[in-house]
C-alpha cells in the first residue's frame, strides 16, 4: 500500500521536530555564548579534586550513537515481535487475503517509525533542557581548580574569586563550568527508563518469567554504571548526578506515559495512527495496535 502525499508530510513535520527540539543545545555548544560565571573561594575542597579525562569505555559508550542504536535494536526487535505474531494470527485464521498481510507489514513499518521519531524528539529535547540548565547555572566541576590555573598562591583571605582570574586553556575552562546537571547522568537514564518501559509494553514475552525484567535491569544497571562513574572520575558530585537522574527518568515517564501510545488502549491506538499517518486507501491498522 503506497503512503498519500499527506502521510508523507506529517512524517517530514514529526521528522523536523527532531532538530528544532535539539537546536538550544546546538546554539549553545556551538557559538560563543558563555556560561554564568559562578564565584568561588581557592579554598572549597568541593572544586579541588585531580582533572582526570574519561576512559576510553566512557567515550565510547556515552556516546551518542550508541544510544541510539541500542534503542534502534530494542525497538526493532518488539515490533518485529508484534509483527510475527499478529501474522501467526492470520495464518491461523487460514482465511487472510494478501490485503489483510500487506496491513499489518505497514502496522509494523509505521510503529517503527513512530517509536523511533518519538524516542529521538524526547532525547533532544532533553538534551536542550541539560544544556539550557548548564548554561544558567553555571556550576563548577569538582576538578574546577585543577585546570583554573591560578597565578596567584591561594590562602582563605582571597574571598570570593570568579573564573576571569583564570589562566586555564580556553575550552577546558568553559567546560569545567558545566557542572548542572550531569548530561551523560539524564540521556543514559532517559534511555534506560523509555527503554525498559518499552519492553514492558511491547514484548509480550510467554517463555520464562525473569527474561524480561532481566533484560530492564540490565539497561537500568548499565545507565546506574556509568552514570555514577562520572562521580569517581571527579567531572560531577553526586548531587548533580542525582539531579540528572531525576530528569532523565521523569523525562521518559512523559514520552512514554503521554507521547506515545505505548500504553493506551488498542481502539485509542489505532484511531490516532490512522489519523496521524496513514491517509491511503482502505484501513491498514488493527485494533491491536
Amino acid at each position: 500500500m503506497v503512503a498519500s502525499a499527506r502521510t508523507w508530510l506529517l512524517m517530514i513535520i514529526d521528522l523536523i521536530c527532531i532538530p528544532l527540539a535539539l537546536m538550544p543545545a546546538a546554539i549553545l555548544i556551538f557559538s560563543d555564548i558563555q556560561p554564568n560565571e559562578s564565584g568561588f573561594y581557592c579554598t572549597d575542597r568541593r572544586i579541588s579534586y585531580p582533572y582526570r579525562a574519561g576512559s576510553w569505555g566512557h567515550r565510547i559508550l556515552g556516546h551518542w550513537g550508541f544510544l541510539i542504536a541500542m534503542s534502534i535494536i530494542v525497538f526493532m526487535l518488539g515490533e518485529l515481535t508484534l509483527y510475527y505474531r499478529e501474522k501467526g494470527s492470520l495464518n491461523d485464521r487460514g482465511n487472510a487475503d494478501q490485503h489483510e498481510y500487506r496491513d499489518i507489514l505497514t502496522n509494523l513499518f509505521v510503529r517503527l517509525f513512530k517509536n523511533n521519531v518519538i524516542f529521538l524528539f524526547g532525547l533532544s529535547a532533553e538534551v536542550s533542557i541539560v544544556y539550557i540548565a548548564k548554561y544558567t547555572v553555571g556550576e563548577l566541576r569538582p576538578y574546577f581548580l585543577q585546570v583554573c590555573g591560578l597565578n596567584f598562591t591561594c590562602t582563605a583571605n582571597k574571598g570570593l574569586l570568579f573564573p576571569n582570574v583564570c589562566t586555564g586553556d580556553k575550552y577546558t575552562m568553559e567546560d569545567s563550568k558545566l557542572g548542572f546537571v550531569s548530561g551523560h547522568t539524564a540521556t543514559h537514564f532517559y534511555t534506560a527508563i523509555y527503554l525498559a518501559l518499552y519492553i514492558q509494553a511491547r514484548w509480550k514475552w510467554r517463555g520464562p518469567w525473569l527474561v524480561k525484567p532481566t533484560v530492564q535491569a540490565a539497561f537500568v544497571a548499565f545507565a546506574v554504571w556509568h552514570s555514577y562513574s562520572r562521580v569517581a572520575i571527579y567531572h560531577h558530585d553526586i548531587y548533580e548526578v542525582n539531579r540528572g537522574l531525576a530528569l532523565g527518568v521523569s523525562f521518559a515517564s512523559i514520552m512514554v506515559l503521554f507521547v506515545s501510545d505505548l500504553f493506551w488502549g488498542c481502539g485509542t491506538a489505532a484511531a490516532r495512527a490512522r489519523s496521524w499517518y496513514v491517509a491511503t486507501a482502505g484501513v491498514p491498522f488493527s485494533e491491536d495496535d
